[in-house]
């Protein structure tokens, strides 16, 4: 298993999650739920794109130790920085999701452990599967309703390793 959120450290420990439900309760209700989270998070990116001229941004550093990405421009100038939520990442070659919260190095456990209650509930609580058959689509659903779980900013998708893998980020607060 790769590490990808940083070490953690033995010092640290987090209190163990408080129970959590869902705004629903039948496979309808979750599937409408699913559908308005999607519907929050579109005007959120829309807006994240347009408020800080995100379409100039050529890279994004990312600092997994206290979870704050830098969004930058080709000459090296930053666009905006926030602080972040890892809601997890996609290995694209071998097809391969990992919650943060299952990361056992994860330097941001506590920021992500509210999202282990969100997995749960909503029936997605899988780890780190090889070849696990999930599309683009449910990976979306996923980062919108954590997203939405989270009452983040905005949910983002940051490219990494050109490509092949992808952070999927809750920001959760503009930091100047």
């Amino acid at each position: 298993m790769f590490h990808l959120f940083g070490r953690r450290r033995p010092d640290e420990f987090t209190e163990p999650p408080q129970p959590a439900t869902l705004p629903v309760s039948s496979p309808e209700g979750y599937a409408s739920y699913v559908l308005a989270c999607r519907s929050r998070a579109q005007p959120k990116l829309k807006r994240l794109f347009e408020n800080y001229n995100l379409e100039e941004c050529t890279s994004i550093q990312l600092d997994h130790d206290v979870g704050t990405a830098w969004f930058r421009r080709s000459d090296g100038s930053n666009i905006v920085k926030f602080s972040y939520i890892p809601v997890g990442m996609l290995a694209a070659p071998i097809g391969m999701w990992l919650w943060s919260w299952a990361d056992p190095d994860n330097l941001l456990a506590e920021k992500s452990a509210k999202l282990k209650e969100l997995a749960a509930l909503t029936g997605q609580e899988f780890y780190a599967l090889p070849n696990f058959p999930i599309s683009d689509e449910q990976l979306y659903d996923i980062l919108a309703i954590s997203a939405d779980y989270l009452d983040a900013i905005a949910p983002y998708i940051a490219p990494l390793n050109d490509g092949n893998m992808k952070l999927f980020l809750a920001l959760t607060e503009r930091i100047d």
